[in-house]
């Protein structure tokens, strides 16, 4: 919900946007929309379908109590007949009598639930232009990065599981996307020519989605994330992680120790990675031989 001038905006679910104000007696597809949302939200409404009636009306002004507003109101027909409309009798004054009508300012209708604010333009007391807020909807995902030497493993589809405090016990998920290495850009608030850091590591941005919606508790936290990779095509040579450092001319090397204690640094090429152990491949290495771990 947004406040503008004092008064209330409220997110309801649903696709036709608010057009007009509803009234006593309108009728129409939006209302109908209005009361399906008023019902998703906990509301009940006894009206006929797609008519703005009594039942209709109280629902809307609950809703306005619940978020600490007073509705809208607006004078009725001060001559009613107390035979109904389709007999006949004498009309009489029976004073102003006052029904709760829904601007179209004070309600917006948004296709899915959850949804995130990504972005609010407007600041306290600043006047509002354009577009208030930017809105994120539907299920939560986890978003991250994942690594060149593991991308071969992974493939859209592949079994994942995301842990954190706030979920408990690990969730289960899949990969839901793998897209092509990219370098996240650094991004500038609005009005500042300061950089901040990007939010996301360089590497191929991965999209996994729990097999079950995701509790709205975990909006916008960090999860840990493990992925079931698929295994390599056969052997292959691994050492241990801390094992592959980084040499002055950029390339990845290990040192191998031979029996009588010399040392002598090999350039490898490192591939998949899991358990602590790195692929490696290259010449002056082969199985059984020992390297050095931790060293700078």
């Amino acid at each position: 919900m947004a406040v503008i001038s004092g008064r209330p905006v409220i997110a309801l679910r649903g696709s036709v946007p608010a057009y007009r104000d509803l009234k006593n007696g309108y009728k129409g597809a939006d209302v109908e929309q209005l009361q399906q949302g008023l019902r998703e939200a906990g509301y009940s409404v006894a009206d006929s379908t797609g008519v703005y009636g009594a039942s209709t009306q109280a629902a809307v002004k609950q809703l306005f109590i619940d978020k600490d507003f007073e509705p809208a109101l607006e004078a009725a027909d001060a001559l009613e007949s107390p035979n109904g409309p389709h007999t006949t009798g004498t009309r009489k004054p029976i004073g102003p009598r006052k029904v709760v009508v829904l601007r179209s300012s004070e309600v917006v209708f948004v296709p899915e639930f959850p949804a995130r604010v990504l972005e609010v333009k407007a600041t306290l007391g600043s006047e509002v232009k354009g577009t208030l807020l930017r809105l994120a909807t539907g299920e939560l995902v986890v978003t991250g990065s994942l690594q060149p030497s593991d991308r071969r493993l992974v493939k859209a589809g592949s079994q994942a599981k995301i842990a954190s405090p706030a979920s408990g016990t690990p969730i289960k998920a899949s990969v839901r996307s793998i897209g092509p290495y990219s370098v996240p850009e650094p991004t500038s608030p609005e009005g500042s020519e300061e950089q901040t850091e990007p939010q996301q590591e360089p590497g191929h941005p991965i999209t996994v989605r729990s097999l079950k919606p995701l509790s709205t508790r975990l909006t916008g936290q960090e999860v840990q994330v493990s992925i079931d990779g698929t295994p390599t095509d056969g052997p292959v040579l691994v050492v241990p992680a801390s094992a592959i450092y980084a040499a002055a001319d950029g390339s990845t090397q290990v040192i191998k120790m031979a029996p009588d204690g010399r040392q002598t640094r090999v350039t490898v090429t490192t591939g998949a990675t899991g358990t602590g152990y790195v692929e490696i491949s290259g010449t002056g290495l082969a199985e059984g031989d020992q390297v050095v771990v931790g060293a700078k």
